[in-house]
């Protein structure tokens, strides 16, 4: 994307995490109300200690399961109500797509690994309840490289099809299509590891 007359690639590692109920289901009963989606209202966790360089926390949850129209989106809000966090070392996390309101830090605040910093709701360039999230070099969450990065420890449960994914083309069937059958009889611990694209992964306590 040309930000400010350069070229950047802030997505380049990122995760759109959805979660599945027990029955592997992204959404339960009618699609269109945010308040179905397994995901809607998770608490979202700060991935290590840092300190917030960036919040917004204003905009109000997209009708799902259809992504905005594209001239509303702006630079501004692309992203939706989202984080951004300082780690250190030139390394930024970015979570996007929160709840209005939900946000519970402030620009220059410090947090703690594992502290709750809002939860998942459904805005800005959204079609359904997701988190996004990626880590950068710099603290524009368009104007800056994508790094790659691993989770520390995890189950990998499952994988879905990706013909099955393929014939889920629109954003209504993938929202609706049972991702329940693509789990392993037995979860695979990683550690140190990321996750690749259409994996079913466990975040054990």
């Amino acid at each position: 994307m040309p930000v400010n007359g350069q070229l950047h690639f802030a997505q380049r590692f990122a995760i759109d995490w959805m979660r599945l109920d027990d029955q592997g289901r992204v959404v339960h009963d009618d699609p269109s109300d945010v308040h179905n989606y397994t995901s809607y209202g998770t608490d979202v966790l700060a991935v290590a200690d840092g300190t917030v360089v960036e919040t917004l926390n204003t905009l109000d949850d997209q009708s799902p399961p259809h992504a905005p129209d594209p001239q509303t989106i702006t630079l501004a809000n692309v992203d939706g109500n989202h984080v951004v966090l300082d780690l250190g070392n030139s390394f930024f996390a970015f979570y996007a797509h929160m709840q209005k309101g939900s946000i519970t830090v402030q620009p220059g605040a410090r947090v703690k690994r594992g502290q709750v910093l809002g939860k998942l709701g459904n805005t800005g360039n959204s079609s359904a309840p997701h988190l996004h999230f990626h880590v950068m070099d710099g603290p524009s969450v368009l104007g800056a490289e994508g790094v790659p990065y691993v989770i520390e420890s995890f189950a990998l449960t499952g994988q879905i099809p990706a013909e099955k994914f393929a014939a889920a083309d629109t954003d209504a069937a993938f929202m609706t299509t049972d991702w329940g059958q693509g789990l392993f009889a037995q979860p695979s611990p990683r550690h140190h590891q990321f996750p690749l694209d259409l994996t079913i992964v466990d975040f054990p306590p």
